[in-house]
């Protein structure tokens, strides 16, 4: 069955038009890592990618073809003829024109690719916050999919376990480096510089790079350190310059791409970030820095903290210290107890994740009404 609805499809690609993108300022995330894979192993899908003309991104992605400049008059042609629209963020983004839902959105299927694992912090992405919901939801297991049908409002028939796009070439890594990657999600609470650099979250960072038993210990181990601020953090990141310490580098947005980054480090640092399931996607060990998880999760959380945070949790700057000094000695291996609670996290890992989202967007679109 699924061969002959693929042959329907094969037949009627002419009549189709899909739009993909993330933040019109990105190429990075699932939204990029989707559309690569479309026009790569099916270019017979008159597949788009919408962004900004300025994006750091925009050569990366435009090698592909089929480019949309954001707000151009190909941009909204292309957007009146869509039949579908694939965003890992709000896929309003997509859209030549904030607020313009023209009529192939309203009736076009929405396909949210996800920017991450749902599971920690809670997220507005209720079926009841939007006028014209996702049509297709994807998810990394079955665990996150029946959270999505209790929590959010969606039915088990919008609910796909495909995991992420962007999984897929994680997996294509020729050996990480010894590295560490330093990468913290940001507070929404902190709305200007003053209240920045003010806050708990910038001094614990900021000790943390100028420590210098940290230095001490990765010139000892000949180990590197990129510290990459969440791009709400980038405007600031004069502040965390480290002087005259060539093993730590603080890098700009755009200068690396996240995945790079992931899959030439060997040991990850973050807080409260779904990037961590990435990195435990590939097998590698990550310490989790929790000083203000009562501040960050005050709200709630989606799931129980102990069912998602796979890795070390410390609290203390002296404990995440010995946490690292732990898994430079242990040559960055992934802890067992790890290993065995990553089948509730991701129901495949592969390099099948794109596929599956592709083949859940052909069906909807040939399925009968």
């Amino acid at each position: 069955m699924a061969g002959k609805k693929n042959e329907a499809y094969e037949r009627s690609t002419g009549k189709y038009t899909w739009i993909i993108g993330e933040r019109p300022d990105t190429a990075q995330d699932t939204g990029y890592h989707f559309f690569k894979y479309c026009r790569l192993h099916h270019p017979e899908v008159n597949a788009y990618y919408v962004v900004n003309e300025d994006a750091e991104d925009f050569s990366k992605v435009s090698a592909l073809g089929n480019v949309l400049t954001a707000g151009s008059d190909e941009h909204v042609l292309k957007t009146l003829e869509a039949d579908a629209f694939f965003g890992s963020h709000d896929i309003e983004y997509l859209l030549p024109f904030k607020g313009a839902l023209m009529e192939s959105y309203k009736q076009g299927k929405k396909i949210f690719l996800q920017h991450g694992v749902l599971g920690r912090k809670k997220v507005e992405y209720d079926k009841k916050y939007y006028h014209y919901p996702f049509d297709i939801f994807c998810v990394s297991s079955e665990m996150e999919k029946q959270m999505v049908i209790e929590e959010m409002g969606y039915s088990s028939d919008e609910v796909k376990v495909t995991g992420l796009s962007r999984f897929d070439e994680l997996l294509e890594s020729p050996g990480p480096k010894r590295k560490i990657l330093l990468i913290p999600t940001w507070r929404e609470w902190l709305h200007n510089e003053e209240s920045f650099l003010d806050s708990t979250y910038y001094k614990r960072y900021k000790s943390l790079i100028h420590n210098e038993e940290l230095h001490e210990m990765l010139e000892a181990h000949s180990v590197e350190l990129d510290f990459y601020p969440h791009y709400r953090m980038q405007p600031y990141i004069d502040h965390f310059r480290v002087e005259n310490i060539e093993r730590i580098r603080v890098l700009q947005l755009g200068e690396v791409s996240v995945q790079e980054l992931l899959k030439e480090s060997s040991l990850m640092i973050t807080d409260y970030s779904s990037v961590s399931f990435d990195f435990s996607y590939m097998g590698k060990p990550v310490i989790f820095y929790h000083f203000d998880v009562k501040s960050f999760f005050k709200t709630g959380s989606l799931r129980p903290l102990e069912e998602t945070f796979l890795g070390d949790i410390v609290k203390s700057e002296h404990n995440l210290l010995n946490s690292i000094r732990g898994h430079i000695e242990q040559s960055f291996q992934e802890m067992k107890s790890v290993a065995g609670m990553k089948s509730s996290i991701f129901t495949y890992i592969d390099q099948n994740n794109a596929e599956r989202i592709y083949q859940e967007a052909v069906d909807s679109l040939i399925r009968p009404e």
